[in-house]
């Protein structure tokens, strides 16, 4: 019974970074990723919840981590601060699940509950399954808080993204 996942370990949220201004503004995107963790965070009320997201010119540029502007928002929306765990500061998806992993090394994680938006997810969770091929991870997407033709232009970029994303994990 070694292998048994039947609930004895502990639910994470894992909410992946979007952009923000530089004035530390969270964009429609982190936002609708915040509002998911928030509905995630009362379903689960024991799961832990660890925010991604440090500095990079291609998401923030304040001076503020994004993870920190991301906590901020969901305690605002009312989850305590002791339900997460430390941040993985990172710059861009692979990162956001390398600089995941030694933070839940020591932990008995029975599933990751991955938070990030629809047109992001599938290259998200190739990574994630990826750097975690033990866990469960379970796709939780936030909504495409964007225009149809922005929809368009990021899918275009997640088609790409992937290709060079599988090429950079099979080398790892």
């Amino acid at each position: 019974m070694e292998n048994n996942k039947q609930s004895v370990g502990l639910t994470v949220i894992i909410q992946l970074g979007g952009p923000n201004d530089e004035q530390g503004n969270l964009s429609d995107i982190a936002i609708a990723r915040c509002e998911k963790t928030t509905q995630l965070a009362e379903q689960f009320p024991t799961a832990k919840i660890l925010c991604t997201g440090g500095h990079s010119e291609h998401f923030n540029q304040s001076a503020f981590n994004h993870s920190e502007l991301t906590q901020s928002y969901l305690q605002r929306k009312g989850i305590s601060k002791e339900r997460f765990l430390p941040s993985a500061l990172s710059r861009f998806t692979i990162e956001d699940a390398t600089l995941s992993a030694p933070i839940l090394s020591n932990l008995k994680v029975d599933n990751l509950l991955l938070v990030t938006s629809g047109f992001h997810m599938n290259r998200a969770l190739a990574i994630f399954n990826h750097i975690f091929p033990t866990y469960t991870i379970t796709p939780e997407p936030a909504i495409n808080a964007v225009s149809a033709i922005r929809l368009i232009e990021l899918e275009q970029h997640e088609s790409k993204a992937i290709t060079r994303d599988k090429q950079t994990l099979a080398s790892m």
